[in-house]
């Protein structure tokens, strides 16, 4: 049976407080980490993003090395949710419905930079880039 987020909160949150290791000084050290982890999966892949069979290949490769930072990068997220006492669930929702809004799928997946609007893409959350609805 799959966790629930709001289980998978719990389960850390009590793993977190046993140790004591959710003290709100301990917020500048969980970013840290999770800079330090994100780096760690950037140096499996960098310089590889034109190449994408490489890629995938070097992916395929190192999966279980991969699936460690995203483990290590999501236990930091549930971490640092704790000490701030931010609902984890209640923030992808509310991402979720803002990025629904921003980046219209049918748009994104026809434009290749389509959420850099720097790079001709749009994000709705500018009043100046609203042109994704236009066209559809």
């Amino acid at each position: 049976m799959q966790k629930s987020i709001k289980d998978t909160q719990s389960e850390i949150a009590e793993f977190v407080d046993a140790r004591k290791w959710a003290e709100t000084h301990h917020v500048y050290g969980i970013m840290l980490n999770m800079i330090e982890e994100i780096g760690e999966a950037w140096n499996v892949v960098k310089h590889l993003e034109t190449d994408h069979k490489l890629l995938r290949k070097v992916m395929d490769e190192n999966k279980g090395e991969l699936e460690d930072f995203i483990g290590d990068i999501s236990f930091l997220t549930y971490k640092l949710a704790h000490v701030m006492k931010v609902d984890v669930d209640k923030a992808v929702s509310d991402r979720l419905k803002e990025f629904e809004e921003r980046f219209p799928a049918e748009f994104m997946k026809k434009h290749a930079f389509a959420g850099n609007r720097r790079a001709g893409g749009i994000d709705n959350k500018y009043p100046e880039n609203k042109v994704a609805k236009k066209k559809k």
